[in-house]
């Protein structure tokens, strides 16, 4: 399935969220953080599964449209709702899903 990576996250009121005080938020720095951060009980993580979301991290680094699997997206979708809160967690899935992501 095609997902636009470079779409920005918006806040609440449609504002772009900002990565810092220069750069928007978009779905590709939502997805890599998710995949290359490390959580509690990963610490027994086999190799493969770590090996499998850093390949899958340089995949989506900086790219806009992209084609991924149902279980890329069902690993990311997961790894978000770890990382981070409700709103990039609502905002993200329906991007993920293929969607418009503006809800």
């Amino acid at each position: 399935m095609k997902i636009d990576f470079s779409k920005i996250i918006t806040d609440l009121s449609g504002k772009p969220i900002r990565k810092d005080a220069e750069t928007d938020t978009c779905l590709s720095h939502i997805c890599t953080e998710a995949l290359l951060s490390i959580y509690q009980g990963d610490e027994q993580l086999p190799r493969d599964e770590k090996l499998k979301r850093g390949k899958l991290a340089e995949k989506i680094y900086g790219q806009s449209i992209l084609d991924v699997t149902v279980a890329e997206v069902a690993m990311l979708q997961t790894l978000i709702g770890k990382a981070y809160g409700p709103l990039i967690v609502t905002k993200t899935e329906p991007m993920l899903e293929g969607e418009d992501g503006d809800s």
